[in-house]
Protein backbone atom coordinates (compact mmCIF):
# COMPACT_ATOMS: atom_id res chain seq x y z
CA UNK A 1 0.00 0.00 0.00
CA UNK A 2 1.75 3.22 -0.74
CA UNK A 3 2.37 6.02 1.18
CA UNK A 4 -1.09 8.94 1.21
CA UNK A 5 1.73 11.50 0.09
CA UNK A 6 2.49 9.00 -2.88
CA UNK A 7 -1.25 8.84 -3.48
CA UNK A 8 -1.78 13.18 -3.04
CA UNK A 9 1.20 13.48 -5.52
CA UNK A 10 -0.60 11.10 -7.65
CA UNK A 11 -4.25 12.52 -7.80
CA UNK A 12 -2.39 16.52 -8.36
CA UNK A 13 -0.99 14.78 -11.15
CA UNK A 14 -3.72 13.23 -12.69
CA UNK A 15 -5.87 16.12 -12.36
CA UNK A 16 -3.70 18.82 -14.13
CA UNK A 17 -3.84 16.01 -16.82
CA UNK A 18 -6.68 17.00 -19.34
CA UNK A 19 -7.23 13.41 -21.52
CA UNK A 20 -7.54 11.80 -17.99
CA UNK A 21 -11.38 11.41 -17.31
CA UNK A 22 -12.55 11.27 -13.88
CA UNK A 23 -13.61 7.84 -14.36
CA UNK A 24 -10.40 6.59 -15.16
CA UNK A 25 -8.66 8.81 -12.68
CA UNK A 26 -10.92 7.18 -10.00
CA UNK A 27 -10.17 3.70 -11.11
CA UNK A 28 -6.72 4.37 -11.57
CA UNK A 29 -6.55 5.56 -7.39
CA UNK A 30 -8.56 2.36 -6.26
CA UNK A 31 -6.33 0.11 -8.23
CA UNK A 32 -3.25 1.84 -6.48
CA UNK A 33 -5.00 1.28 -2.80
CA UNK A 34 -5.35 -1.86 -3.51
CA UNK A 35 -9.57 -2.13 -4.10
CA UNK A 36 -10.09 -4.52 -6.94
CA UNK A 37 -13.79 -4.12 -6.97
CA UNK A 38 -15.62 -1.52 -9.26
CA UNK A 39 -17.94 -1.13 -5.81
CA UNK A 40 -15.42 0.76 -4.07
CA UNK A 41 -14.88 3.31 -7.26
CA UNK A 42 -17.50 6.75 -6.44
CA UNK A 43 -20.10 7.04 -8.91
CA UNK A 44 -19.00 9.29 -11.51
CA UNK A 45 -21.50 11.85 -13.17
CA UNK A 46 -22.33 11.30 -16.73
CA UNK A 47 -19.88 13.45 -18.96
CA UNK A 48 -22.11 16.39 -20.38
CA UNK A 49 -21.59 17.14 -24.16
CA UNK A 50 -20.58 20.69 -24.88
CA UNK A 51 -21.52 22.25 -28.05
CA UNK A 52 -19.20 25.05 -29.40
CA UNK A 53 -20.79 28.21 -29.51
CA UNK A 54 -21.23 28.31 -33.24
CA UNK A 55 -22.89 24.43 -33.07
CA UNK A 56 -25.43 25.96 -30.61
CA UNK A 57 -26.51 29.30 -32.24
CA UNK A 58 -26.41 27.18 -35.58
CA UNK A 59 -29.20 24.54 -33.63
CA UNK A 60 -30.80 27.25 -31.87
CA UNK A 61 -31.34 29.35 -35.76
CA UNK A 62 -29.57 32.58 -33.49
CA UNK A 63 -26.60 34.41 -33.83
CA UNK A 64 -23.36 34.16 -31.82
CA UNK A 65 -24.47 37.67 -29.92
CA UNK A 66 -27.72 36.55 -29.08
CA UNK A 67 -26.11 33.45 -27.37
CA UNK A 68 -23.80 35.02 -25.88
CA UNK A 69 -27.02 37.68 -24.66
CA UNK A 70 -28.21 34.17 -23.51
CA UNK A 71 -25.30 33.33 -21.53
CA UNK A 72 -25.11 36.37 -19.71
CA UNK A 73 -28.43 36.80 -18.89
CA UNK A 74 -27.91 32.87 -16.96
CA UNK A 75 -30.66 30.95 -19.51
CA UNK A 76 -27.54 29.16 -20.71
CA UNK A 77 -24.54 28.61 -19.28
CA UNK A 78 -20.88 28.12 -20.73
CA UNK A 79 -18.58 25.66 -19.82
CA UNK A 80 -14.62 26.10 -20.52
CA UNK A 81 -13.59 23.30 -22.30
CA UNK A 82 -11.46 20.47 -20.96
CA UNK A 83 -7.88 21.19 -21.18
CA UNK A 84 -8.72 24.70 -22.38
CA UNK A 85 -8.31 28.36 -21.28
CA UNK A 86 -10.27 30.09 -23.92
CA UNK A 87 -12.54 28.26 -25.83
CA UNK A 88 -15.92 27.15 -24.18
CA UNK A 89 -19.06 25.22 -25.05
CA UNK A 90 -22.88 25.32 -24.40
CA UNK A 91 -24.05 22.10 -22.67
CA UNK A 92 -26.12 20.17 -25.29
CA UNK A 93 -29.05 19.88 -22.61
CA UNK A 94 -29.54 23.03 -22.44
CA UNK A 95 -29.92 24.14 -25.85
CA UNK A 96 -32.05 20.89 -26.11
CA UNK A 97 -34.76 21.77 -23.33
CA UNK A 98 -34.65 25.42 -24.64
CA UNK A 99 -35.65 24.38 -28.19
CA UNK A 100 -38.44 21.91 -26.30
CA UNK A 101 -39.44 24.90 -24.29
CA UNK A 102 -39.89 27.42 -27.60
CA UNK A 103 -41.40 24.64 -29.07
CA UNK A 104 -44.52 24.19 -26.35
CA UNK A 105 -44.59 28.07 -25.48
CA UNK A 106 -45.48 28.35 -29.94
Amino acid sequence: MPLETTVQVLVAVLKSDPTVTPKDRAEFLAMLRGRDNKSSVPNQLPETRLLRRKQAAAKLSMSLRTLDKLCASGILTKRTLPGRQRASGIPAAQVDALINGKGETA
